[in-house]
């Protein structure tokens, strides 16, 4: 069979469509590999978080699942696949796969949806109705056999999953039995840190004594021995921010070897801490199941109709007048960079990291001691000197096998503590790609007027009153907010979307109201009855040749035109 021809261009969109598709199935399976995020909510429900009243004058229970449930919604927006399940300790009525006593589990461990809402919907309104103790009623439990339950719940999923445990309860003592509760408790947690499981306490109360049991628990299943336990909270706005912090410091992107030399390295884990966030692609259905349709294209011959194979396909590409062919293992090996890694090139003082050298968003990474052990011991070492000698190490980074390599410098920064959580800020290195030289562009540098000492003291105190200080949660994308509240309507058979607000519209009369007439005086100070833009502002640019409009030419014959043009008398420049 002959050889099929196809333009390397032209297949492009289509690759990406199949990749897409087929990615889940064809992704080998490694020891860097993303991996699931995996979470379990444990809610101490006895009599005490009925009783306990937050500053809402909402109990603590009715709290806990308000945030478990704003969480949930969160997680369903912003990741593509997670696990979660929710479990009530110290209920009168049992159901989990191990028949334990007192533990409920109201959502089982699966993925997000939206049945998980619906779920936790049902047992809010159990609370408010006064209704939960009719249908679960209040006991004792074994935090011991909690944990032990969440472990087996892991064991139960083949795949590799990012495991959380986040427990909330109001009881700072925490065992019921003080010689085998705190046993059992204490040895599962020194099992969650072997099986690399993450447990964090979310406490409800100011009176909440952590160093009674919890501060010992976490730290027996925290793999820094210098962990230091976060405050209590107070308040359904506390509760969020802290599940909120924690899930997004625990999600690891990726994990790649830290290269130093050509015979030593060390495992590390890399976070994006922003991320561009898509509107969900579009999902074929069939219209008789309403089940997803997968597509596969085949190619055919169009003179005798055959199946081309793909070894039978090559891809062409002009170059330098010359059709080059590739077939599609040679394809795929080009657009192979480079071994997935981050390797160390060279050292550079820090000074020479500046804001204009910004590109994109960047990243931080974290020692891993699962893939090699000792990488914390070194990663820690090495971040201290550099931040010591005011250098940032150099280094090429390759993500993925198909993605392009970048320069990356990673700048040192040393660790912060938070209001909510004890270590919001750990120590790492920030991640910060740099620009080629074909993305540096020069610019011009207009000379213009500068401003008066008065015009500027005034600018300083009309800035003053309108800076606030930024977070990225008070501004959300309002195309995305209003796709995905109207996509909840739908799942959640709500009577109409949820309405949405434009946060990034300026809310003028606030602005306004704090910086009364200092508006005012700016606007006379910069712009005075005599203001000429002329003189004032920076020179017009003049306009290009091509935009001005040029006088229309005599006709021309175009017979007399094309009788010259045979006859070859005609020049280029009388043809043009």
């Amino acid at each position: 069979m002959k050889k099929v021809f196809y333009d390397i261009e032209n297949f492009e969109e289509e690759e990406e469509e199949e990749e897409e598709e087929n990615n889940s199935s064809n992704r080998k399976k490694n020891k860097y590999q993303h991996k699931t995020g995996a979470l379990l909510f444990l809610i101490d429900a006895r009599e005490k978080m009925f009783k306990l009243q937050l500053t809402e004058n909402k109990c603590a229970m009715l709290c806990c699942l308000e945030s478990i449930r704003n969480t949930i919604r969160k997680k369903i927006f912003n990741e593509e696949k997670c696990y979660c399940g929710v479990m009530l300790l110290g209920t009168s009525q049992n159901n989990n796969p191990l028949n334990l006593d007192n533990i409920f589990i109201i959502q089982d461990f699966k993925l997000l949806g939206a049945k998980h809402i619906l779920k936790i919907d049902e047992i809010i309104e159990d609370v408010k109705n006064f209704s939960y103790e009719n249908k679960f009623g209040f006991e004792s439990f074994s935090l011991g056999d909690a944990f032990w339950l969440s472990m087996h719940i892991f064991r139960e999923k083949s795949q590799q999953l990012n495991k959380s445990i986040l427990f909330l309860t109001n009881d700072d003592d925490g065992v019921t039995d003080q010689n085998n509760d705190y046993n059992r408790a204490m040895t599962s947690a020194k099992d969650m840190k072997k099986n690399h499981i993450f447990l964090d306490v979310i406490q409800l109360g100011e009176s909440f004594d952590t160093d009674k049991f919890y501060s010992k628990l976490l730290k027996a299943s925290q793999d820094n021995v210098n962990y230091v336990h976060s405050k209590p909270v107070s308040s359904l706005k506390e509760i969020e921010n802290r599940m909120n912090k924690i899930n997004f410091k625990h999600v690891t992107l990726v994990k790649l070897p830290f290269v130093i030399g050509e015979d030593f390295q060390i495992g590390i884990s890399i976070h994006f801490l922003a991320k561009k966030v898509k509107l969900p692609f579009k999902v074929k259905l069939s219209k008789s199941t309403n089940e997803r349709v997968y597509t596969k294209m085949q190619m055919f011959e169009t003179e005798t109709g055959t199946v081309v194979n793909d070894d039978d396909i090559l891809k062409s590409q002009i170059v330098g007048q010359k059709e080059i062919t590739f077939n599609l293992p040679e394809l795929k090996m080009i657009s192979e960079s480079g071994k997935i890694e981050l390797r160390l090139l060279g050292f550079k003082p820090a000074s020479v990291i500046t804001l204009e050298n910004f590109i994109k968003p960047c990243a931080f990474i974290y020692p891993d001691d699962y893939t090699y052990k000792g990488s914390s011991v070194f990663f820690a070492a090495f971040l201290n000197r550099c931040i010591a000698k005011q250098v940032v190490p150099i280094c090429t980074l390759c993500l993925r096998k198909t993605s392009a390599c970048r320069f990356v410098a990673l700048i040192g920064q040393n660790e912060c503590s938070d209001s909510i959580v004890g270590r919001d800020l750990r120590q790492g290195f920030v991640v910060f790609f740099l620009p080629f030289a074909e993305e540096v562009r020069p610019y011009e540098d207009v000379s213009t007027k500068r401003a008066e000492p008065e015009q500027v003291e005034i600018a300083k105190k009309f800035i003053k009153k309108l800076k606030f200080k930024y977070n990225v949660e008070c501004f959300q994308n309002p195309r995305l907010k209003a796709h995905w509240s109207a996509i909840e309507a739908l799942a959640l058979d709500l009577p109409e979307p949820e309405e949405t607000n434009d946060s990034t519209y300026p809310n003028y009369e606030l602005m306004s109201a704090r910086a009364g007439d200092l508006a005012k005086r700016f606007t006379e100070a910069v712009y005075p009855n005599d203001y000429d833009p002329e003189i004032y502002g920076a020179p017009k640019k003049s306009k290009s040749s091509a935009g001005k409009s040029s006088k229309p030419g005599p006709a021309i014959d175009i017979k007399n035109v094309e009788e010259l043009i045979k006859a070859g008398e005609a020049s280029f420049s009388f043809i043009k």
